[in-house]
């Protein structure tokens, strides 16, 4: 190396220097930019620093021959070391955050203000980085960035619309999902628990609106619902119960209750009670339809995409007929000598509800799935991912819980514990779904990619983008049990969970953007998929209370497919796809371009 080679430096270093002093002096950034400014002028002496040692090395040894690098080089170093400077740092707040694996939506609150704070502090460094130099990795993942801030800025500007209390949503049902699922060990006794209990009671403090298409019947519902939880032997009850299934001796039962008694009486009871109290069904608002920006908002979050109502409508409408087609010949492949006319009605005639199962029979449904568990495990290398797995637990939702969960459910309580809930009560999942709907909830589906290293979205949660989460699940479960020319009960299943998931879009848009009542959008599920008498109006009102939240598994199977077939035929079908982690659709040309040159 010459002296005439650090001169080759002075551009880049001219022009950091100018960028970070020119920021200093502007009163309009200074001070909130004051740690960007910092960080690159703190580098650039760094790179003057290694200017002054390389040109006195020269000085000492020039009979050296040396090639100087391009200054684009340079510049390209230099800006992608800031990038990962950057994000290492953010990343490591970020990991700092609470984890809300059971997605209770009422701490969902506190985790959504926690990453839009973190990205506001960042927004300016972010901004600071010279994009044009930056290779396809760190470029795709400052633009996943941008796109989480925005989508988060539009989660806080709706907060109140998302977090509307129903009769099936409230801090009240997340306070029964903890004591369901909140991880209790030998070890460290009920006091976790307890104090994520009193935690969770903070939020029975804050005023919540009201659903605005809730009922007054509903509404009054509602009250009843919190009046009875209000009562000690309520909560009691129901802790009792899941003691009792996980074979506690009852001396430790008692210990455990008397303090989770005291508990209540002092924190949980009386922020029931208030809570209770501050709902007024008489002055709830009358409702006019969903709002149209709203609804918007929705569907663009739960599909990571902003599809108009009538494309999603329309394309539910699609998918429904030609799932419609394969079931009826799935039916007839199996049963030649029965209808098809009378398909559906067949198939719920021959459905043995869960409801109906006594305790021992609940047991043995339990085994089931925990045996078909350990079968999909067997066989997984063909098609699960690299990552590994924390233990999973086959649990029923308790007698309380069991009146506002789904018929199965997924939650991860804990970093070491993840469940798969199901629901022995009224929306009891069927009997000839079980084999979809535990590789939906478990493996390749929920626990599977929910555990999966997410390369680049390490941001965005299954909360964020469910609809990357459920989508992949279902399209996984599709690749897993599909078996074209064959039909079996457990196809059969999957064609009917199908059907139904795709009918959630055109009810979803029905409800949404077409003002239909709930009964018709009943009426339309029962009449066109083999959906349980019983199921279909829990399934119905958490489309009513949750716009998007329903239509987020088929849209986003849709979305995997689309990334799967642009890209199988050079990786390896999905593994790339979802280890890169959630991408949204704006972004998936940058995804292709980090693919093609990774």
């Amino acid at each position: 190396m010459t002296p005439m080679t650090g001169l080759c430096f002075l551009p880049v270093v001219a022009h950091e220097l100018a960028v970070g002093f020119r920021r200093l002096i502007t009163p309009a950034v200074c001070p909130s930019d004051f740690q960007t400014c910092s960080l690159r002028l703190a580098r650039t002496l760094g790179l003057l620093l290694a200017i002054t040692a390389s040109t006195c090395f020269a000085q000492a040894d020039s009979t050296t021959p040396y090639s100087a690098p391009a200054p684009t080089q340079l510049m390209q170093d230099f800006e992608n070391s800031i990038a990962d400077a950057l994000l290492a740092h953010l990343d490591s707040e970020i990991a700092q955050l609470p984890n809300n694996g059971l997605n209770l939506e009422f701490l969902d609150i506190r985790a959504v203000e926690g990453k839009l704070r973190l990205l506001n502090q960042y927004q300016a460094q972010i901004h600071s980085v010279d994009k044009q130099y930056l290779d396809s990795n760190r470029l795709l993942r400052l633009k996943l960035l941008s796109y989480a801030h925005l989508m988060l800025q539009q989660r806080a500007r709706f907060s109140s619309k998302d977090h509307a209390i129903s009769p099936f949503h409230g801090p009240h049902t997340d306070l029964l999902r903890l004591l369901q699922s909140y991880p209790i060990s030998p070890e460290s006794g009920l006091e976790p628990l307890i104090l994520q209990l009193n935690l969770l009671s903070r939020s029975l403090h804050q005023p919540f609106a009201l659903q605005e298409n809730m009922t007054e019947v509903e509404c009054l519902t509602l009250q009843n619902q919190l009046q009875s939880l209000s009562k000690p032997t309520a909560l009691s009850a129901e802790l009792h119960y899941r003691l009792t299934e996980m074979g506690l001796p009852s001396p430790t039962r008692r210990s455990y209750l008397d303090q989770f008694e005291a508990s209540l009486e002092a924190t949980i009871l009386p922020a029931l009670q208030e809570f209770s109290a501050s709902i007024n069904c008489a002055s709830r608002p009358t409702h006019q339809g969903t709002d149209s920006a709203y609804y918007r908002y929705r569907l663009a979050r739960f599909s990571a995409d902003e599809p108009s109502a009538e494309l999603v409508h329309n394309l539910g409408l699609t998918e429904l007929k030609r799932i419609q087609t394969a079931l009826s010949a799935q039916w007839q492949h199996l049963y030649p000598a029965r209808s098809a006319g009378v398909l559906y009605d067949e198939m719920r005639a021959s459905q043995t509800l869960s409801s109906t199962l006594s305790d021992a029979k609940k047991q043995q449904y339990l085994s089931r799935v925990t045996d078909q568990i350990l079968a999909i495990e067997a066989v997984a290398p063909a098609w699960v991912g690299a990552a590994g797995f924390t233990n999973l637990e086959i649990v029923a939702a308790g007698p309380l819980l069991s009146l506002y969960a789904l018929p199965i459910e997924y939650q991860q309580p804990s970093d070491s514990l993840a469940q798969m809930l199901i629901n022995f009560g009224e929306a009891s999942p069927s009997e000839y779904q079980l084999a979809a709907q535990t590789y939906y909830h478990t493996i390749p589906g929920m626990h599977q990619v929910r555990l999966q290293p997410r390369r680049f979205s390490t941001l965005l949660s299954s909360a964020d983008d469910p609809g990357y989460f459920s989508g992949w699940s279902l399209y996984l479960t599709n690749l897993a049990l599909e078996n074209p020319g064959s039909a079996s009960l457990d196809s059969l299943g999957l064609v009917a969970m199908n059907a139904e998931l795709a009918a959630m879009l055109v009810i979803d848009t029905g409800i949404h953007a077409l003002n239909w009542s709930r009964q018709q959008a009943i009426d339309f599920l029962l009449a066109n998929t083999p959906t349980p008498l019983s199921i279909a109006p829990r399934l119905i009102d958490e489309v009513r209370f949750r716009p998007a939240a329903m239509a987020a598994p088929y849209l986003g199977m849709l979305r995997a497919q689309r990334l799967v077939a642009t890209h199988g035929a050079k990786h390896l079908n999905w593994q790339d796809l979802l280890v890169a982690g959630p991408v949204p659709v704006p972004l998936t040309n940058e995804l292709s371009v980090w693919l093609n040159v990774d």
